[in-house]
Order: C-alpha cells, then structure tokens, then sequence
C-alpha cells in the first residue's frame, strides 16, 4: 500500500521574461576599435606552457605563471619578447592571482595547494 507523500513547496517560481536587446557595440568593444590586435606577446620560457591569469603588480611588473606551478614576472615597459624571471615556485598549478590588499603581495590560488602567499603557510614563496 502507498502512503501518499504531500508535494514539496516551491521555492523558485519560474517566470518567463521577454528577450532583452544586447547594447551596440561602441566604443572600446566597436569591431573597429583595433587596439587589441597591437597587443606586445610577453612569452613564458621554453617549456612552460599554459597560464591560467595575469596579475600587474604595485611595481608595474606583469606575473603570470605556468602549469609547473612557477610564477614569472615581466620588468614593466618591457619589450616584446623579453625573457621573465622567476619569481616564485607554488607547488602547484596557480589558477589565479591577486594582488594582497593588506601587503600588496601576491595571493596565487594553486590546483593542488590552494591559496598560497607570503603570509600563508609553507609550500609557497612570493
């Protein structure tokens, strides 16, 4: 024998919204506006591959970093193809990095290790 069950309550109601109209495309997203295409490439070494973000640092510096969990920093105006220095080995993929707003180091949050820093615990140096 079945014992009926009562029905949940819905706490989202669905209400169907008519189609909103995107914005022109001006300004800086206008498909004239060719800015972009004169973007200076600033290459990881040989061997790194794969960087997930960027980061400018209080100093003007460009970070980014590698899937081998190093992160590189840029001199800032540097010219195309200028070699990075490594800056940092986090043990693990950063996926993200921010500026600290405490310190203005960096925070890089990492595949494996999480959120690393100089005021985090061991495993990371920045």
């Amino acid at each position: 024998m079945a014992v009926p069950r009562l029905r949940a309550p819905l706490l989202i109601r669905p209400v169907r919204e008519p189609a909103t109209v995107p914005p022109p495309l001006t300004g800086a997203w206008a498909p004239a506006d060719t800015r972009l295409d004169r973007a200076d490439l600033l290459p990881l070494p040989a061997g790194g591959h794969g960087p997930e973000d960027v980061v400018v640092d209080g100093d003007g510096r460009v970070v980014s970093g590698d899937e081998d969990g190093r992160l590189w920093w840029w001199p800032a105006d540097s010219p195309p193809g200028t070699p990075p220095t490594l800056l940092a080995e986090t043990g693990g993929r950063p996926l993200g990095i921010e500026r600290d707003p405490v310190d203005g180091g960096l925070l890089s949050a990492t595949r494996t290790e999480g959120c690393c820093g100089s005021t985090r615990p061991a495993g990371c140096t920045s």
